[in-house]
Formats: structure tokens, sequence, C-alpha cells
């Protein structure tokens, strides 16, 4: 990565590990995935996975509300920071987080509709899981 500010991605992280605490489920590794389709479209969502299912992170709404605006600021002001530089503007990250605290942050440039991480994207050729041995609980 080549833009200075690797705090924002820390306090995104920090912010999403603190979701996956409050929304008390047992995971292998979460995903958060923002995604902008214009300057005031953009979408935020969480799934996660244990024993190879992919399940959504079902949580109150007040509860996702409170940590998704939080992480859509953060995420706002870091695509700010990398259209700073060569690389550009993404329009899709996704924070990959495995339950030991590891993380990996995934970008997509130039469409809004890839790497996909929900359910109904499985088996697709957008799906951020393409490939991999993921199932849909059942």
């Amino acid at each position: 990565m080549n833009f200075n500010n690797e705090q924002l991605i820390k306090d995104a992280v920090n912010v999403f590990n603190e979701f996956m605490g409050q929304a008390n489920v047992d995971y292998d590794t979460s995903y958060v995935r923002y995604a902008e389709f214009g300057p005031e479209h953009v979408r935020l969502q969480s799934n996660f996975v244990k024993e190879s299912k992919l399940y959504l992170t079902n949580v109150e709404d007040k509860l996702s509300d409170r940590y998704f605006s939080a992480l859509a600021a953060l995420f706002k002001k870091i695509f700010l920071e990398m259209e700073k530089t060569e690389s550009g503007r993404p329009t899709v990250a996704i924070i990959k987080l495995s339950n030991d605290g590891a993380y990996d942050l995934i970008f997509d440039y130039g469409n809004p509709r890839a790497l996909e991480i929900n359910v109904l994207s499985l088996g697709q050729e957008n799906s951020y899981f393409k490939g991999k041995s993921i199932t849909r609980f059942r």
C-alpha cells in the first residue's frame, strides 16, 4: 500500500473487530465489505465463515448502525487518501479478519460489484470466495 495513513486502516480494523465482539458470534474469519456506487451511494455488509460455511452477521439495527456508520466514515477517508496515490481511488474494500486478530485489506478498482461476500454471490464470477471451499449455511 503506497499511502501514508496506516492509522486509518488500523482504526477501521479495530472498529470491525469491536463490532464482531459485540455481535457475539463464533467465527474463523469475518469480512466487512464497503462498496462505493457513487458519492452518496455506498453499501456495507458483514459476513463470517465458520467451518467453511458462510453466515450473515445478524445483529440489532442499533448496533449495526453505530458500527457501520463509523466504518463507512473510515473507509471514505481511506479512499480519499488512496485517491491521491498512483493506484487511485478504489470502489471496493474488504477487511478480512481472523479470529486471532490477523487481518488483510483487499481493494478493487472500477467495479462496485466486485468481491461480493454475500451468500447469493457464492459460485458467481464476482464472488470474493470464488475458487474457495465455502458453502452457504443451511
